[in-house]
């Protein structure tokens, strides 16, 4: 929920609108029973914890300061009541939740080296919507890491955790090689996370003085090939601004690699060109559009990633989260930038070429 919207609500229950009650249930009562029941696995018992929940929610809305979420708040009550709660009537809407939408169930783990990760919430959407919601939320791994989903309906789903859990955050998730899940019956799927694997060369900042470097990564067992990645920056000087990835073919212009080491020629990589496309009348410009992304004073992260017969991903030599300025990369000195563009006649592409130069973002 946006920050304005959450105050607006916040605002109204304290004013004890009625509107604002069934707001607030509507936007986290379902999730939270889920969550009660995913922890408590009772329903009786998690509806009793979430209505208790509610009732001092609103006796006690006062008391909330603003220092977290009102989910955060909510949630916190909900668990203090874990084993005090004595049972009483039930609420009408807790009738009205969709808690059980179907009678298949899916099963797995989330581990990290085979070693199990507590409290990962697991969610799903139909394969044909877009973003996930708290509403998708349906399980959370137990602490050693397993879990098992509420009841849902047939269909082809998307299937995802939370990472927000900070273990994840310097592994690689394995990344199976599916578009989404379909779900007939009981199912098993796993969230794998393993250590990044090890790329030998290049360090990071390796000076490329010709046109041409090594990659040379650690095997991976089970690999069938390996995939080398670049990453390009706005700025990529400063590897400052927004970035893409994309895939890099071998000086045999091979790009799914078998061996564990490739040779990479810049002039054979920058023939296709990379970035926004330019036009005359007042857009900004790079110069990978024309150019290609490896020109002098550049430096580009290099990632490897391994992947078995069916294309599923077995490891990658960055983390889910990682600072580039640690990672290895190329910084290129050997090709010539300005016989580049001594090279371009279009005196239409060679003035907006100067206009980039005027701002310093290729000398």
């Amino acid at each position: 929920m946006a920050l304005d919207g959450e105050k607006r609500l916040i605002k109204k229950l304290k004013k004890g609108k009625e509107e604002a009650y069934k707001e607030v249930l509507d936007l986290y009562g379902n999730r939270l029973l889920k969550t009660c029941y995913l922890i408590l696995k009772d329903k009786d018992e998690a509806e009793d914890i979430v209505q208790e929940t509610f009732l001092k929610v609103f006796r006690q809305i006062g008391a909330f300061k603003g220092d977290s979420s009102i989910y955060t708040w909510i949630y916190q009550i909900a668990i203090n009541l874990f084993g005090s709660l004595v049972p009483d009537g039930r609420s009408y809407w807790l009738s009205t939740l969709n808690f059980h939408n179907g009678d298949n169930k899916i099963k797995g783990r989330v581990t990290v080296d085979g070693v199990g990760i507590p409290f990962v919430e697991v969610y799903i959407q139909y394969s044909h919507k877009g973003h996930s919601t708290d509403n998708n939320f349906i399980a959370i791994t137990d602490r050693n890491g397993y879990f098992e989903t509420i009841g849902i309906k047939e269909g082809d789903y998307d299937i995802g955790i939370g990472i927000g859990t900070p273990i994840l955050f310097d592994n690689v998730y394995l990344d199976k090689n599916l578009q989404s899940i379909r779900v007939d019956g009981d199912m098993e799927f796993n969230f794998e996370f393993t250590s990044p694997m090890k790329v030998i060369n290049p360090k990071p900042g390796l000076i490329v003085k010709d046109n041409k470097f090594v990659v040379e990564w650690e095997k991976v067992e089970g690999a069938e090939y390996y995939t080398v990645y670049a990453i390009g920056f706005e700025d990529p000087v400063n590897m400052k601004g927004s970035n893409m990835t994309f895939g890099l073919i071998d000086e045999n212009r091979e790009y799914k690699i078998r061996d564990n080491k490739a040779i990479f020629d810049l002039e054979l990589i920058n023939r296709k060109k990379l970035g926004s496309t330019f036009r005359t009348k007042g857009e900004i410009i790079n110069p990978q559009a024309i150019l290609g992304y490896f020109y002098k004073g550049a430096e580009m992260p290099i990632i490897v990633s391994a992947y078995d017969k069916e294309g599923n991903k077995l490891n990658s030599s960055i983390p889910l989260a990682t600072y580039y300025d640690n990672v290895p990369s190329i910084k290129i000195e050997g090709m010539d930038f300005e016989n580049t563009y001594n090279n371009i006649k279009d005196q239409g592409i060679r003035t907006i070429l100067n206009e980039i130069r005027k701002d310093n973002r290729w000398d």
